[in-house]
């Protein structure tokens, strides 16, 4: 939908421009493109060009004159849900997208176009928060951000003989020690840091337990086992703090899903797999707890038959022995 709007700065301008300065509609330029985030306005007259020069000056001339004369002019957003003009000029960036701003006047003969790209403003930086490395090695920052490009992100180290970063985040570690990376977005206030540590190498490290079940709200401790034996360092994270987290080892349950948790050390990384079910129901509980003595007296009683009852009631008349028998047809045929 287009917006009509009459005494428009631009008509004014060019009119003022006419009868101060002699200047014809031809001499009055805007920008031929204007960047914007969502939100954030501008106002055209801040960038009228008049012979190549932009005069503040003439422009507040021209808006003082404008209010004596009634050239029509037209102002137009040929997508107003991506950006918004009104009848002072003034440009509003709504959403994110491209849009061309149209100025028309006729009884001048000017007009007038303005490509208008709006842009989502940049959000969440974020980087690693802490490496352990060992020299030699290399790892990545993992930096992320919304509505920008990784690619344009500055690294700065505080200091460059531990680590050094290249422009995609990747870390090499130099030397031995400790320092900060910083980064951050050009044009923003966006930064992020990550600690980083430069340690002995270690030649290997195991976690207690490799695969672990959990009630919510239950807890455990791991612990790992770093060769050589003097790298004391460890460091605990959980892949998804929603489910559980850890701390110095100690692992608490949050609710029902699954989560990595890692031990780093020496630039060795282990990990155990766990698995957190929902809070056990009191029946569950009461069943799983009963003891044998809560069994009842006749079950007692069934279980603690003793082998010669047993064995008098499983007798057969196949048991008999030969000596029996013999007996017993001899008296038939006396």
């Amino acid at each position: 939908m287009t917006r009509f709007h009459k005494i428009c700065l631009f008509s004014l301008l060019t009119a003022c421009l006419l009868m101060l300065c002699g200047c014809s509609a031809d001499d009055i330029r805007l920008p031929e493109q204007i960047d914007l985030f969502v939100g954030q306005e501008f106002a055209l007259a801040s960038a009228v060009e008049v012979d190549g020069e932009v005069s503040p000056e003439t422009i507040q001339q021209v808006i003082d004159t404008a209010q004596a004369q009634g050239i029509p002019v037209q102002l137009t957003s040929e997508n107003p849900a991506v950006a918004e003009v009104d009848e002072a000029g003034m440009v509003q960036g709504i959403a994110a997208g491209e849009t061309t701003i149209s100025v028309q006047c006729d009884v001048l003969d000017y007009s007038a176009q303005v490509e208008v790209l709006v842009l989502q403003p940049a959000a969440n930086l974020t980087i690693a928060s802490t490496l352990e490395m060992a020299s030699g090695e290399t790892a990545s920052l993992a930096p992320a951000v919304e509505n920008a490009d990784t690619a344009d992100l500055l690294y700065t180290v505080e200091d460059p003989t531990v680590v050094r970063v290249d422009e995609g985040g990747n870390v090499t570690a130099l030397t031995e020690g400790h320092t900060y990376i910083t980064a951050s977005l050009p044009g923003s206030s966006l930064s992020a840091v990550c600690e980083v540590t430069i340690g002995t190498v270690a030649d290997s490290i195991q976690i207690s337990r490799p695969e672990a079940v959990l009630a919510a709200g239950e807890s455990m401790t791991l612990a790992a086992s770093v060769q050589p034996s003097d790298i004391a360092q460890v460091t605990w994270q959980s892949s998804d703090p929603d489910i559980a987290t850890v701390e110095n080892g100690v692992v608490t349950a949050l609710q029902a899903g699954t989560a990595r948790i890692t031990a780093t050390a020496g630039g060795k990384t282990t990990f155990c797999s766990l698995t957190v079910t929902e809070t056990a129901t009191p029946e569950t509980s009461t069943a799983e707890s009963a003891t044998p003595e809560t069994a009842t007296p006749e079950t007692s009683t069934a279980e603690s038959a003793t082998p010669e009852t047993a064995t008098a009631e499983s007798a057969t008349p196949e048991t008999a022995t030969p000596e029996t028998a013999t007996a017993e047809l001899s008296l038939i045929h006396i």
